[in-house]
């Protein structure tokens, strides 16, 4: 992997670049149906949705091919036999996308519904200096806004102009960069449930930033 270029000397390569969309699931079928139909309405649509399904046994695969999900030229359904819990679905995904040649990896968890303009929003600030990812607010059931899944980045927050950056994201709806990918790796899958997301967020701010599109909204069920 190529990982000798200054942070400052890439940036989004594209006008029009390929998103692909990782969505781990386990036993969450309804949940998973609601997120998946919800990526496939985006106003700004996305290239590929990979589904990374870590093993269920509730009828997941039956429940996409009767709703017409796996008849879908953007859905791969990507089944394991086993359960490398959040950690290693993600790790196992971003692989795929990345392989698959992915400008922007969107990372979602199955419970996650992403508002129609969600993308679209995200990637007004693709072409922001130095990005690595982009990550959007994520609003309880309740309607407010969960600021345990970000932390801002406090050496940028008296700045006057340009995007917010974080420290920290979750995994649930961060868009990472091709270009970061190729110098940071994947994910680290053997965390299994919990930390991984801390873990990347840190190599992710290594090599870049990590931007807010706090307009950019994931209803977290």
């Amino acid at each position: 992997m190529e990982r000798e270029r200054n942070m400052n000397d890439w940036q989004a390569s594209s006008s029009n670049p390929a998103v692909m969309a990782v969505v781990v699931t386990f036993n969450r079928k309804e949940l998973l149906a609601e997120c998946l139909t919800a990526l496939l309405e985006q106003t700004r649509p996305v290239d590929r949705v990979f589904v990374v399904d870590q093993a269920s046994t509730d009828g997941t695969s039956a429940l996409l091919e009767d709703r017409g999900f796996l008849a879908s030229s953007v859905v791969v359904y990507k089944r394991f036999e086993t359960n490398t819990g959040g950690a290693g679905g993600f790790c196992r995904g971003v692989e795929i996308a990345h392989e698959a040649g992915a400008d922007w990896i969107w990372m979602m968890d199955d419970d996650a519904i992403a508002y129609p303009d969600a993308l679209g929003k995200m990637l007004q600030y693709a072409d922001a200096p130095a990005v690595a990812a982009i990550a959007n607010a994520k609003l309880r059931p309740d309607g407010v806004l969960d600021r345990g899944h970000f932390i801002l980045d406090k050496r940028a927050a008296g700045r006057s102009t340009g995007p917010v950056s974080l420290t920290f994201s979750s995994f649930v709806g961060l868009m990472v960069s091709r270009q970061a990918v190729d110098r940071i790796g994947y994910p680290k899958g053997d965390f299994f449930l919990q930390g991984d997301d801390t873990e990347y967020c840190r190599r992710l701010c290594s090599v870049g930033n990590i931007v807010f599109a706090e307009d950019s909204i994931l209803l977290h069920k």
